[in-house]
C-alpha cells in the first residue's frame, strides 16, 4: 500500500501503539527527549543548486606547476562530482601533456566527458586520465555520480508531510531499527532511520525528504531557509549538508544533515534548526565593521552572517584577517546594527 496512505489512514492507531512503547528503553525505537549540542562539519565543497545552463563553470585550469596536480574535471554550473547532470569537461591536454580519458561505464559518462543520465538508478563512474610527465607515464582516477532521471519530475506536493514525529515509523520496516529523538519544544532533533519512501541521490531529493518533515522540526520553508553546503561520501553513506538561512543570509555554524546509504536509501537525519525573526539589513556597512576590529594587515573576506547564542539571533558581520608580523589569522564577529566587536580570536596559522 502507498505510504502516503498509510500515514493517513492508520496514524491514530499508530500512535496509541507506539505510546505504548515511550515508557521503555531508547533501544526499542522510542520517542526520546533528547537536546543536542550543535556541531559543524569541516568537509566543503562547491554549492550544488540545479540549472538548466549547460555552460561549464569550474573550468580546469593549468597552472604550470604540474599536469598530474593540476588535472582536473570541469563541471557545468550546479554540478559537483557528488552530483552530475550535464556533460564534463575532461581537458585533452595541460600545458603540452596530452590527456587520454577511460571511463569505467560509457553508457553514462564517455570518454569525451558526454553524460547520458540513467533513468532509474544513479551511477557512480571512475574516470581515469593517462597523461605521460617527464617521459612516465601516470594515471589520474576521478570518482563522478551521475544523477538519475526519475526524481525530476517530483514536486512539494508529491510528499506526504508528517503531522507528528510517531509516523516517520511508517518508513521503516523494522520499527525497532528507527529511533526518533525530540527535544523539550517537541520538534525532532535526530532520526536514526529513514524519514521518507523514495530514494535521495541529489540535493533537491533531500530537500523534498526534509520537506515531508519540517513541520516537526519547526521548519516553514525549507526551500528557502536551507542551501546545500557540501555532499561528502564514505565507505557506507552519502552526507548531504545543509546550512541554515535566513533572508538569504546565512546561519553561522547552523547545519541539519540527511544521510543515505550507497542506494540512496535515506538512514540518518540530524537537525540543528533554529527559528530566527530578525532584520537582515545591516545599520553598519562591511568598511565601518571593518574598522571596528582595530589594527589589521589584510581582510581576508567579510560575510553578512546571523549568529546564534542560545536562542538570541544576532546579525553580525564575519571578518577574517591578519596583522602585521604575524602568520597567524584572526577572525571577528562585529553587530551589524551597532558596529560594536562581539569577539575576535586567532584562527589558523598561514602557509
Amino acid at each position: 500500500m502507498n505510504k502516503k496512505i498509510m500515514c493517513c489512514l492508520l496514524t491514530a492507531a499508530f500512535v496509541l501503539g507506539v505510546s505504548g512503547c515511550s515508557s521503555q528503553t531508547e533501544e526499542s525505537g522510542e520517542v526520546s527527549t533528547e537536546i543536542i549540542e550543535t556541531t559543524t562539519t569541516a568537509t566543503v565543497t562547491t554549492t550544488t543548486e540545479t540549472t538548466e545552463e549547460t555552460t561549464v563553470e569550474t573550468e580546469p585550469e593549468y597552472t604550470g606547476k604540474s599536469p598530474y596536480g593540476d588535472l582536473a574535471i570541469g563541471y557545468a554550473e550546479g554540478d559537483v562530482a557528488l552530483c552530475v547532470r550535464h556533460d564534463l569537461k575532461l581537458p585533452a591536454k595541460m600545458g603540452s601533456t596530452d590527456i587520454t580519458w577511460k571511463s569505467s561505464d560509457e553508457s553514462v559518462v564517455k570518454p569525451d566527458g558526454t553524460v547520458i543520465r540513467p533513468a532509474e538508478r544513479s551511477c557512480l563512474v571512475t574516470l581515469t586520465a593517462t597523461l605521460t610527465v617527464d617521459g612516465e607515464e601516470k594515471e589520474k582516477d576521478f570518482e563522478v555520480r551521475v544523477i538519475k532521471t526519475a526524481n525530476d519530475h517530483l514536486t512539494p506536493d508529491d510528499i506526504y508531510i508528517n503531522d507528528e514525529p510517531d509516523q516517520i515509523y511508517f518508513y521503516n520496516d523494522i520499527i525497532e531499527d528507527c529511533k526518533i529523538y525530540v527535544n523539550k519544544k517537541g520538534y525532532v532533533t535526530r532520526v536514526i532511520g529513514s524519514i521518507i519512501d523514495f530514494k535521495v541521490d541529489s540535493p533537491e531529493d533531500a530537500l523534498l525528504a526534509i520537506h515531508g518533515i519540517h513541520k516537526l522540526i519547526g521548519c516553514e520553508n525549507v526551500f528557502e531557509e536551507l542551501k546545500i553546503d557540501h555532499i561528502i561520501k564514505d565507505d557506507t553513506c552519502y552526507y548531504f549538508v545543509f546550512n541554515q538561512v535566513h533572508n538569504s543570509v546565512p546561519v553561522n555554524g547552523i547545519m541539519l544533515t540527511l544521510t543515505t546509504d550507497l542506494e540512496g536509501n535515506t538512514n540518518g537525519f540530524i537537525n540543528y534548526y533554529v527559528p530566527i525573526d530578525i532584520s537582515t539589513d545591516p545599520a553598519v556597512d562591511k568598511d565601518a565593521a571593518i574598522a571596528a576590529i582595530g589594527d589589521y594587515e589584510k581582510i581576508f573576506s567579510e560575510e553578512l552572517m546571523i549568529d546564534i547564542d542560545g536562542e538570541k539571533a544576532t546579525l553580525i558581520w564575519k571578518i577574517k584577517y591578519s596583522k602585521a608580523g604575524e602568520v597567524i589569522t584572526y577572525s571577528a564577529k562585529v553587530d551589524a546594527q551597532t558596529g560594536k566587536l562581539i569577539w575576535s580570536g586567532q584562527n589558523v596559522i598561514v602557509d
